[in-house]
């Protein structure tokens, strides 16, 4: 198949040479003969030939290949193939001493190089306003008039600025200095892939823990319509602890590029629709018939010019990590083919497509084997998604893993035999005994994360599992391909006019696909006009939408036939459960057997049932719809039907359970669990037809800000920028003794386990040290090498340069953990039912002693230790005082005395102890939203200065912390913000 899209003589000439026979059938000499004519041997002649233009090539050929028509004809073949790669710019390498340095570029001071390639050169700068070291990227000065040039600098530079991601390299800005552009970029410390396997191939599970992490970033890449196109070992820069970063996406490109602006007016009045470019190799950047890419990574459809998905970095993904494990290609390399120039044999190898498994490690699983396989498949469309392959490298890495995670398992639980976890591992799921049946089948399930920004707002799972659509936060429509991970996005418009529709917050049960899966009900009001919720059917792949009539709902759901919706009308008391028939237009409410304020309309059965919430209670109700007596069937949070079945499934929990439905529309005694570990708060979820796809949301997104000043002086302002911004069910943050490290607890949405991670501040790399049930209230030893943090068990310490955390035993309940200079670790812990006891724990022996504050005078909430160990300041109502204030306590003799008369809490002291940092809120004027301020009172004389308001209020006060210099800011912001999981479930087994 894909010969036949190549100059014959090429094929030719690449077999005889893989088979070691002749090259030229009329002449009958080998690549390693003389020629007569020239003197040269053939490869000789191809190495030379290359490197000339068309008119000096041609008189070449004519003297080298003279009469020998049928050499001719195979060298041309030869050299067309590698003309239709484009030659790079090559320029000075700008980490060679012998080429003088930039002193400044733009504002930024260059410190030293990283590298130059076609693309632009590197260099390493200090950013002067935020202190820290960044790289910068320019294109060479030789191609700088190159407009095609500018054009794909730019586009790389939009491009990033979409991606978020920890895997991916960061773009900050995009600049000027002398009219030449460069990028601000974060510096990626360590060394690239391609320079770590010079050192031989990776070991199985380092393998498939770089692999898991350069699929992540592939995956978050697609969901974006972001194809990297150049995929290799040198674009993937590999950290101390082996934290991968995808570097250059310069020959990236964006699926859903807005089409060319119409060239005549006649286009201009076409109806109003987005248009996207197809991937392929757009004329506009690349010149006609060149490929884009690196032989030897790249895939047959970009080889051959035609256009370019996601497969193509699957392709290429697949020749990275066989690289990894194996040292070498997967293509076949034969010793005739050697002879063959560097530059026509890289180019040529991607026709050679017949890989050596053989030389795959014995340990290797034979699921990633059979992936490695399918991402080499030929056809584009055989080949798995970035999400499918992470997957796969996850559960290859549990299995190779299996023993020691196991342990971990068993010795948390106890109780549960080693069968559980070994289940657990592959993500089985149990089945539960709720009536008089106990299933014997235990379903298998994967999930994966679908968008990462937090911005979903409501969605819906097509009946067929393939797409799902959800409005942004700035109420667009997205379409996503579960498979492809490509995304669509525009925003929702009215049939009636140009009014754009706004998402009222409604969750998913405002938006519900069609039973056949060719429409959506969406519920929304016109911008425009914002007078009520309306309902509105779009057509799938469409941004037009049209009003239903009388459909005033706050969500909707569809009859089984698809015929008639269904929604609640009105509010409070006045709310009622409506139906409109969409062919007549006609509405009539559902009468009820009770006065009942109905919340939340779920879903309607193939038994012409409609499932509902009330105010009142928190169990789910049946009625006829066509009104009538209302049962209570099942306590849960959602429900959904079983499409084209007679059946339901809900949430209780973190369950999600299944059961056929009786003629009243109650839920059979047996019923199966399906899932045992979906995340509580994932309500409500979407289901695929078959009932083995389940669509959810999180409702976790975190950020993390760091903020820099100059100077300590009051008044100097803080420089913001973001450090996270993950879906993470908990978070803190607290600098490391040198301020140049950040301890950043967080629960990815949906694990059970809780990580400890060290965030650096000068490069942004990040590892994790630590994972358990529980983590939180993370503090530094004085010297910098060690963590203690508080878990289900009590209290652990963990060194950072690796080894397992050990159990500190005797804390009850211990938070707000401080390390004090001599090595002793103040806490708090439970005293009754409330924290209000302080104490000082040895970690070497874990005597623990009773500091000096008596609990009878009152409350005490958060504390700051001074540096000294000599006191603290705590936040409560001490001395009788019923209002939350900031008080001094002295740890020698447990003597108080108000530091702060306002409700405030302290989280940090001056280094010189005469300072103690605190934060407040304070409302804003004419507006009922608060702002945090950061505070500093002199410790005598209680003078109080003004430090600096946050960009925005911090969710808890607890997670500020301040850099010891007193430079830096470091806090956690939760962000109303959601983002979609995928989970995919096998058939129960008997």
């Amino acid at each position: 198949t894909f010969a036949a899209r190549l100059p014959a003589g090429a094929v030719v000439f690449l077999r005889r040479c893989r088979d070691g026979g002749d090259a030229s059938p009329s002449s009958g000499r080998r690549t390693s003969e003389r020629d007569p004519m020239s003197g040269l041997s053939l490869d000789e002649i191809l190495t030379k030939a290359l490197d000339l233009d068309p008119a000096a090539r041609s008189e070449y050929l004519d003297a080298a290949c003279g009469e020998d028509t049928a050499l001719r004809s195979e060298l041309e073949s030869l050299l067309g193939v590698a003309d239709r790669f484009p030659a790079k710019h090559f320029s000075p390498d700008a980490s060679d001493p012998s080429v003088p340095l930039p002193e400044r570029i733009g504002r930024y001071p260059v410190v030293g190089a990283v590298g130059a390639g076609g693309m632009g050169q590197v260099f390493r700068a200090r950013d002067p306003d935020l202190e820290r070291e960044v790289a910068l990227k320019r294109l060479p000065a030789g191609i700088q008039a190159d407009s095609a040039e500018l054009v794909r600098f730019r586009r790389e530079a939009r491009v990033l600025a979409r991606l978020r991601h920890p895997n991916i390299a960061t773009v900050y800005s995009l600049e000027s200095a002398s009219d030449r552009p460069f990028l601000t970029m974060e510096l990626v410390p360590g060394r690239t892939l391609h320079a770590v396997l010079t050192d031989g191939p990776l070991s199985v599970d380092r393998a498939l823990r770089v692999g898991i992490q350069i699929a992540a970033a592939m995956e978050a890449a697609h969901a974006e319509g972001i194809v990297h196109r150049d995929l290799k070992p040198l674009n993937i820069q590999i950290g101390e602890s082996d934290e991968v970063k995808v570097l250059d996406f310069g020959l990236a490109k964006a699926l859903d590029e807005p089409a060319p602006e119409p060239a005549d007016e006649s286009e201009k009045a076409a109806p109003a629709a987005r248009t996207f470019v197809p991937a392929a190799v757009s004329g506009a950047v690349t010149e006609k018939g060149r490929v884009i890419g690196t032989p030897g990574y790249i895939s047959p459809e970009q080889l051959s010019g035609s256009a370019v998905g996601p497969p193509a970095d699957v392709w290429a993904f697949g020749c990275v990590l066989f690289e990894c494990l194996t040292g070498s290609s997967p293509y076949r390399d034969a010793e005739a083919t050697v002879r063959i120039p560097a530059r026509l044999r890289r180019t040529l190898a991607a026709l050679e497509l017949e890989s050596d498994w053989s030389l795959l490690p014995a340990g290797v699983p034979a699921g990633v084997r059979e992936l490695l396989q399918s991402c080499l498949r030929i056809d584009p469309g055989e080949r798995p998604t970035a999400a499918v392959v992470r997957q796969v490298l996850e559960q290859g890495l549990e299995e190779i893993t299996a023993p020691s995670f196991a342990a971990r398992w068993f010795s948390l639980r106890g109780a549960i035999v080693l069968v559980c976890a070994v289940a657990a591992i592959t993500g089985a799921m149990m089945l539960g005994r709720q009536g008089g049946h106990t299933p014997a089948g235990i379903p298998a399930s994967t999930v994966r994360q679908l968008t990462f920004h937090g911005n979903t707002m409501v969605f819906d799972l097509a009946p067929d599992g393939r797409t799902v659509a959800y409005l942004d936060e700035t109420s667009r429509l997205v379409y996503l391909d579960t498979e492809t991970g490509q995304g669509h996005a525009a925003p929702l418009i009215t049939g009636a006019g140009n009014d754009t529709i706004v998402n009222v917050g409604a969750r998913s049960t405002g938006m519900r696909w069609s039973p056949n899966g060719r429409e959506l009900a969406v519920v929304g009001v016109r911008q425009a006009r914002q007078l009520t919720t309306s309902t509105y059917l779009v057509r799938r792949g469409e941004y037009r939408a049209e009003l239903v009539a009388g459909a005033d709902f706050s969500g909707v759901v569809w009859s089984p036939d698809g015929s008639q919706l269904a929604g609640m009308c009105g509010l409070g008391n006045e709310a009622v459960l409506c139906v409109v028939d969409l062919a007549s237009g006609r509405r009539r409410d559902i009468p009820l057997d009770r006065p009942v304020s109905p919340s939340r309309v779920l879903d309607w059965s193939v038994g012409d049932l409609l499932y509902f919430k009330i105010v009142e209670s928190d169990s789910i109700y049946v009625v006829p719809s066509g009104g009538g007596t209302m049962r209570a069937v099942l306590v849960g949070r959602s429900l959904r039907c079983r499409s084209g079945r007679d059946g339901v499934c809900w949430t209780v929990g973190r369950q999600l359970k299944c059961a056929a439905l009786d003629a009243n529309g109650l839920p059979s005694g047996d019923h199966t669990v399906i899932a045992d570990r979906v995340p509580e708060f994932a309500s409500p979820f979407s289901l695929a037809r078959d009932g083995r796809r389940i669509l959810y949301d999180n409702q976790g997104l975190v950020e993390v800000w760091l903020g820099r000043r100059a100077s300590a002086v009051p008044g100097n302002e803080f420089r913001w920028s973001q450090l996270v911004r993950q879906s993470l069910a908990t978070n803190a943050a607290r600098f490391s003794p040198d301020g140049t490290r950040i301890a950043l607890v967080g629960r990815p949405v949906g694990s059970r386990e809780a990580l400890l991670m060290i965030h650096s501040v000068t490069d942004g790399s990040r590892k994790i040290v630590a994972r358990d049930e529980l983590i939180n209230w993370p503090a530094w030893s004085p010297d910098g090498t060690e963590l203690v943090y508080s878990q289900i068990r009590g209290m652990s310490v963990v060194r950072i340069d690796g080894g397992e955390p050990r159990t500190i035993p005797g804390p009850r309940d211990p938070i707000f953990n401080r390390w004090l200079p001599d090595g002793g670790i103040v806490y708090m812990e439970r005293d009754g039912e409330l924290w209000s006891a302080y104490n000082r724990i040895d970690p070497a022996d874990g005597s623990i002693t009773r500091l000096p504050i008596d609990p009878a005078g009152g409350s005490v909430l958060q504390f700051a230790m001074a540096p000294d160990g000599k006191s603290m300041a705590v936040a409560g109502n001490r001395g009788g005082f019923y209002q939350v204030k900031v008080w001094l306590i002295d740890l020698a003799d447990g003597s108080e005395r108000l530091l702060y008369d306002g409700a405030a809490a302290p989280f940090a002291w001056s280094a010189d102890v005469r300072w103690v940092y605190l934060v407040t809120e304070l409302p804003v004027e004419s507006s009922k939203m608060r702002r945090t301020r950061i505070l500093r009172v002199a410790v005598d004389g209680g003078e109080t200065e003004i430090v600096a308001d946050l960009p925005e209020p911090s969710w808890g006060w607890s997670q500020i912390d301040l850099s010891p210099d007193e430079l830096n800011l470091v806090y956690t912001q939760r962000r109303i913000g959601r983002d979609l999981w995928l989970m995919d479930i096998e058939p129960t087994r008997d």
